[in-house]
């Protein structure tokens, strides 16, 4: 279901609780106990509704958009496909391009073939 579907049903869903919740005092004084009690649950039920999928609405958009605070692990094509010297060279098939690094955030590959030992330990140079 595309976004726009799901907005119109979201909205749609929270028209119908607000309309109810406002229809509460008209209900109440016209008619009997149990049908009052049954409005409340009504009303009570599709709010909790509509508040629930809100919520859900909002974990999807958030789960599908990359946080852009942390840099994802980028393994460069040439180094995937076992060619290290491409991945670090400065011009591509496609002209020039910044070796070993992401062309969307600028993460750098994670490959070992870009590592330096300091220490004993891999650390990756800043380009």
């Amino acid at each position: 279901m595309d976004l726009v579907k799901r907005f119109g049903l979201l909205i749609a869903l929270w028209a119908i609780g607000l309309l109810a919740t406002v229809l509460i005092p008209y209900v109440w004084s016209h008619e009997p106990g149990s049908r009052r009690v049954a409005w409340l649950i009504l009303v009570v039920c599709t709010m909790a509704g509509a508040g629930a999928l809100t919520w859900v609405e909002l974990e999807l958009r958030r789960i599908g958009q990359p946080d852009q605070g942390n840099v994802h692990e980028y393994v460069s094509t040439g180094c995937l496909h076992g060619e290290h010297a491409y991945c670090q060279s400065m011009t591509g098939m496609q002209g020039q391009k910044r070796p070993g690094r992401c062309k969307f955030c600028d993460a750098q590959c994670s490959c070992p073939c870009h590592a330096e030992t300091v220490n004993g330990h891999f650390v990756l140079p800043v380009v």
